[in-house]
């Protein structure tokens, strides 16, 4: 007796003990009906760390360094980061050559960028993800006062793809993303619920 996808029902206490059934069904392009709670690759802190990947793989484009510079270094307030995008735009140079014109020396801030670039670059996923998302969280505090369950819901998600360089990451999480909003709210999905809401 042949059965639909919707005729199968996953029953959980938290959503964070869904997702990594989750995930693996999409991976597959297996719809998805989720009822409640969020998707990591379809909230604020996966664009924004996709914009700060974007902001360092592309170095010279002054609206990237405006919106995420702040986002990745906490020692960098978004008036700075604006101001080193308007020298961006007059001179064309990358953001690092601005990152030692102000009033504190930045050194830490340089090395790490460099650092990261190289990761991105070249690494798989699993040696950026930590240093990445710890960096993001603390210049993102503010965020996170009711816990940083988010950021470990991002980077499951993220850690998923162990064999992906971020290149390559970026790439498939576009395409992913795209799918996700036409196919995880389908009525013929599996269907994702918490045991409260089943009731």
């Amino acid at each position: 007796d042949p059965r639909h996808l919707s005729d199968i029902s996953i029953l959980y206490r938290e959503h964070s003990q869904s997702l990594p059934l989750v995930i693996e069904l999409i991976k597959k392009r297996i719809p998805v009906n989720v009822s409640s709670g969020k998707l990591p690759m379809d909230t604020k802190i996966m664009g924004d760390v996709m914009g700060i990947i974007s902001m360092i793989l592309d170095s010279k484009n002054p609206y990237l360094v405006e919106t995420y510079l702040y986002k990745l270094f906490d020692s960098i307030t978004k008036t700075e980061a604006k101001n080193i995008a308007i020298k961006m735009r007059q001179t064309g140079e990358v953001f690092s050559k601005f990152l030692n014109t102000r009033r504190m020396p930045v050194e830490k801030e340089l090395k790490e960028a460099k650092m990261l670039w190289s990761l991105i670059n070249k690494s798989t996923m699993p040696n950026i993800t930590n240093l990445l998302l710890s960096k993001y969280e603390k210049a993102n505090s503010f965020m996170f006062k009711s816990g940083s369950s988010d950021i470990e819901m991002v980077k499951a998600y993220l850690l998923s793809y162990p064999e992906y360089t971020y290149n390559e990451f970026a790439v498939y999480h576009n395409e992913t993303l795209k799918w996700v909003k036409e196919n995880t709210k389908s009525l013929d999905g599996v269907a994702f619920k918490t045991m409260h809401a089943a009731k």
